[in-house]
């Protein structure tokens, strides 16, 4: 399943917010500096996809949505280090570029890096529990498992 990459940054809004309170609406449209109408569209569509539990103002991500989440972060990290310990780029700069890289890097290529960062240049990453989250909803083969 393939999502928009404002609907892959719901998720991880959802994601970020749960970790430090009750998701709602509101908190949603602040986070994302969006209208509250928006936000229920895109929640509706989400619920839709079997990625958030959306009822009645609860709001959650099903394991499918942390899996989404958990590899939207685990890409943003890992472009993030390659910059900044590797390429040697400022850091304000490096977390803009991943930012907009990570939404568009295979599942395949950011497993690739991450073993490179790892294996060649002895960097520590954050584990995940990271999932392939490619077309299929199948892994693809080549990415990380724990």
């Amino acid at each position: 399943m393939e999502l928009s990459n404002s609907k892959k940054e719901y998720i991880k809004a959802i994601y970020s917010i749960s970790e430090k309170e009750e998701v709602k609406v509101t908190s949603i449209a602040n986070e994302l500096g969006i209208s509250k109408p928006s936000v229920i569209s895109a929640l509706q569509e989400l619920r839709d996809k079997n990625l958030v539990i959306y009822n009645h103002g609860y709001i959650k991500l099903t394991d499918l949505g942390l899996r989404y989440a958990n590899n939207i972060n685990r890409k943003n990290d890992i472009l993030n280090k390659f910059f900044t310990d590797i390429l040697k780029v400022d850091e304000k700069r490096a977390m803009i570029d991943a930012f907009n890289m990570k939404n568009n890097v295979s599942c395949q290529t950011i497993t690739k890096l991450e073993k490179y960062l790892i294996e060649k240049e002895g960097i520590k990453l954050k584990k995940y529990e990271s999932y392939c989250v490619c077309d299929t909803e199948k892994s693809c083969g080549d990415c990380h498992k724990n």
